[in-house]
């Protein structure tokens, strides 16, 4: 075996196709994938093998353990795992497949026709994965790495991912008005999935006609998880009062509610203009029934809104939820 030094902890996933978890764009998925608008296919034709079993005996505990030895951060994910139930053991072998992983994977990148590699993921019994645009080099060789309590796979005949061409189609879906909320890319198949909350065929077809490989690029609807009445907008005369942030030296629950009212019925850009006005921020955190996600952080004076078909159904502040 050659030897194996401690490197950083840094982890590289290989995407699936249409829809794997190498995301690029605007990021994650947001509340899933739905209808498929425009299908994709891969360009190439990848095979995937089993270079390596996962049968073999782990490292000695204490071989592992050195190796990790002067890494705090690996430290503290161990005790994590074994505080949450799992064996030292188990946590031990966890962390050093991503030791064993920095190694596989620098040496892999050296390779010719090497496309894309990702870490194993032992505590769910997934194995190295290497992607190679022609047959597995022959200057590789696997035993000169502690694979087979991991295992490996390596497919051959992998295409490669166009971040430009992809960042084209973002572009191009995002000047013909479709909501797009996502994307993720896939190295091995060569192919892409774009997320959207919805698209009419019409703006599907000139998506299409405008993006060159529109082909290895599917299209999917986002699923709503949040109910959509399509109640209409109040009108402008009714609106209440604005509340601005000075009123209210301390935000409490009455103050809240006062301020979320305001909000209640206005078409979006309207609410976004009461939010200028009154020195708030207002963001969006369900459209059209499906879940947009937010950051974590807290701000005591945003409004983060529920909006369906172009109207505000609800409003909540930071602070209530």
């Amino acid at each position: 075996m050659r030897p194996i030094t401690v490197l950083a902890l840094v982890v590289a996933v290989v995407a699936t196709a249409c829809g794997g978890t190498g995301d690029v764009g605007l990021g994650p998925l947001a509340g899933g994938e739905g209808d498929v608008l425009s299908p994709c296919a891969s360009p190439g034709d990848a095979t995937t093998t089993t270079l390596v079993a996962a049968d073999g005996a782990r490292p000695p505990l204490a071989d592992m353990e050195a190796a990790l030895a002067d890494n705090p951060d690996a430290q503290f994910v161990i005790d994590d795992q074994v505080a949450g139930g799992a064996t030292r053991e188990d946590a031990v072998h966890a962390m050093y497949a991503q030791v064993v992983g920095d190694v596989l994977l620098e040496d892999a990148r050296a390779l010719p026709g090497f496309v894309e590699g990702a870490y194993a993921r032992p505590e769910t019994g997934e194995p190295f994965r290497l992607s190679f645009s022609g047959d597995v080099p022959d200057a590789f060789d696997p035993a000169e790495y502690e694979l087979g309590s991991y295992g490996l796979e390596v497919t051959t005949g992998a295409v490669g991912f166009d971040d430009d061409a992809f960042a084209r189609a973002f572009e191009v879906a995002t000047d013909l008005g479709i909501r797009v909320l996502s994307g993720s890319g896939d190295e091995t198949a060569g192919t892409g999935t774009i997320v959207v909350i919805d698209a009419t065929p019409e703006q599907v077809a000139a998506w299409e006609e405008q993006v060159p490989n529109a082909s290895t690029i599917c299209m999917v609807r986002a699923t709503p998880t949040v109910a959509c009445d399509g109640a209409g907008a109040i009108d402008p005369s009714e609106e209440l009062p604005d509340v601005p942030v000075d009123e209210f030296e301390r935000v409490d629950a009455d103050a809240r509610d006062e301020v979320t009212a305001g909000y209640l019925g206005l078409m979006l850009d309207a609410a976004r203009d009461r939010g200028d006005r009154e020195g708030r921020t207002v963001r969006v955190v369900v459209e059209d029934g499906v879940e947009l996600g937010g950051t974590a952080d807290l701000d005591q004076h945003r409004v983060n809104l529920t909006v369906c078909q172009g109207v505000v159904q609800d409003a909540v502040m930071d602070l209530d939820g």
